[in-house]
Order: C-alpha cells, then sequence, then structure tokens
C-alpha cells in the first residue's frame, strides 16, 4: 500500500470569490482609505484639543521616556486626539465586520427575533451614537472656531 500515507504537505482549497489578487488589492485599497481616514481624524481632534496643549508626556514617572522615545514634543492632546480617531475608526469597522461574519444583513429580522441578539444591536447603535456625536461636536468646534476668527492664531494688528 504505498499510498496509505498522508501527505505531509496539504494544498489549501482555493478562495472563494475569485482570484485571490483582487480580494488582495482591495484589502490594500481598504488599509488606505482607512489609513487616511485615521490622519483626516486625527488632525480634526487635534485641532480642537488645545486644553492639554502644555502637557507633555515626556514629563510622566515611569512611562514618559517611552514616550520621549517617540516624540520629545507630544503632548497628552496628541494621545487624546490619536485614540479618538482609532476610537472612530475602529467602532464602525468592529460593527460591520460582525454584521458580515454572522450574515446578519441576509436576514435582519430574524437574527433580532433573540432577545440577547436584541441587546447586542442596542449596544452597537449606542457606539455608532457615541462615534456620531464625537464628530459632530468636533465638526461643530471647528466651525465655531474658524466663525470667531480662529481662536488658535494670533490676531492680526492693524493700524
Amino acid at each position: 500500500m504505498p499510498n496509505s500515507r498522508k501527505p505531509f504537505h496539504v494544498v489549501p482549497p482555493p478562495m472563494p470569490g475569485g482570484a485571490p489578487i483582487a480580494e488582495i488589492a482591495a484589502l490594500v485599497a481598504t488599509g488606505c482609505l482607512k489609513g487616511c481616514m485615521l490622519v483626516l481624524m486625527f488632525g480634526t481632534y487635534s485641532e480642537t484639543m488645545g486644553m492639554m496643549s502644555n502637557v507633555y508626556l515626556c514629563d510622566l514617572p515611569g512611562a514618559g521616556s517611552i514616550f520621549c522615545g517617540i516624540d520629545d514634543e507630544m503632548t497628552v492632546s496628541h494621545l487624546l486626539a490619536f485614540l479618538l480617531a482609532v476610537f472612530s475608526i475602529a467602532v464602525p469597522m468592529a460593527i460591520w465586520s460582525e454584521v458580515i461574519s454572522r450574515g446578519i444583513y441576509r436576514d435582519p429580522k430574524a437574527w433580532l427575533s433573540d432577545p440577547t441578539n436584541k441587546i447586542y444591536a442596542i449596544l452597537a447603535l449606542g457606539g455608532y451614537g457615541l462615534v456620531f456625536a464625537l464628530e459632530t461636536v468636533n465638526l461643530y468646534t471647528l466651525i465655531a472656531r474658524q466663525s470667531v476668527g480662529g481662536l488658535s492664531r494670533p490676531p492680526i494688528l492693524t493700524r
């Protein structure tokens, strides 16, 4: 029985949905889009958060040396803006990942018939609501700052 032994290397089945090149290209494009959104949101959040702009993370006891290695002039407002930007990107991605992986979009009424799933849906809507409220407050803060004349810039003196 020469063929009674199992092969050492098992070839995985082909990926469903067509060519893996298209899937890799879609993954790279999505990653680039999410990266651009992260940079955009970090910029807008850091523009509106000036309350902790004089507290440098290098001055922290213990963990300050880690932040000094990253950036000497990193402030608490930079860290908070980065965390808010990650939150604004990660929450919708996590929710849509679960919706797609569980197939909720196929039959939402059947999925919502379970009381536990209703609680999950309420928590997901609450997370989306927090992201929307955070971005709305940030947008209105930027609009108010521009309508007042830009509080972050020194006034122009004219004679």
